[in-house]
C-alpha cells in the first residue's frame, strides 16, 4: 500500500484472503484489498468517520461498521459483490463501537458510548432481522471488547461490574435476549 497517509482498523476476512481497513485517502473512507498485493477498492462514501474496525460477515460477502453522520450513529452493511449499503438507525444514537458480527450472522453486538474515552457504557445486541436493539449490560458501567463465544449463543466482554475491570460472560436465548446467571 503506497499511500503516504493514515491507514487503520485493519479487519481480516474470515478465510484472511482480504483485509478492510479505514483510510484517509480520498477525504476518508473504508477501503478492502487482497491481504498479500493488489488494488485497493473503496467500499463507503468519502466522509466515513468512524473508531472502529470494520466487522465482516461469516461468510466475508459483507462488512458491517458504524459511524456518526447526519447526527445519528447508524451501522451500515455494505455488500462486496454490489457495493450497495443498507443503514441500520440505532435507538442508542451517540455511538456505536466494537462491533462484533455473530457466527450466525444474525446479530451485531456494539457498546454504545459516547466516545473512546467514556467511563460510563453500555453492551447492546442489534437483531439484524428486525432492527430490535436488546440492552445486554445495565449501562451503569464500563463495557468495551465484545466477543463472540464459540456459537452466537454467548458473548464475552470486559467490564469493571464487579469493581476491577475483569472478563465476564453473557449468554443468550435464539432470539438475542440475556439469560439471568
Amino acid at each position: 500500500m503506497d499511500h503516504p497517509g493514515e491507514n487503520r482498523f485493519p479487519s481480516w476476512s474470515p478465510d484472511g484472503s482480504r483485509i478492510a481497513f479505514w483510510s484517509d485517502r480520498n477525504g476518508g473512507s473504508l477501503y478492502v484489498m487482497p491481504a498479500l498485493t493488489g488494488a485497493v477498492r473503496r467500499l463507503t462514501p468519502t466522509d466515513v468517520i468512524l473508531g472502529n474496525a470494520p466487522q465482516w460477515s461469516a461468510d466475508g460477502e459483507e462488512v458491517a461498521y458504524a459511524h456518526r453522520r447526519d447526527g445519528g450513529a447508524p451501522i451500515e452493511i455494505v455488500s462486496l459483490s454490489t457495493g450497495e449499503a443498507r443503514r441500520i438507525p440505532l435507538q442508542h444514537t451517540i455511538g456505536a463501537f466494537d462491533l462484533a458480527w455473530s457466527p450466525d450472522g444474525r446479530f451485531i453486538a456494539f457498546v454504545h458510548a459516547f466516545d473512546r474515552l467514556s467511563q460510563v457504557t453500555q453492551l447492546v445486541l442489534l437483531r439484524l432481522a428486525d432492527g430490535e436493539e436488546l440492552e445486554l449490560s445495565d449501562g451503569m458501567t464500563n463495557v468495551w471488547s465484545p466477543s463472540w463465544h464459540g456459537t452466537s449463543g454467548a458473548i464475552t466482554y470486559v467490564s469493571n461490574r464487579g469493581g476491577a475491570k475483569d472478563l465476564w460472560l453473557q449468554r443468550l436465548d435464539a432470539d438475542g435476549e440475556a439469560i439471568a446467571r
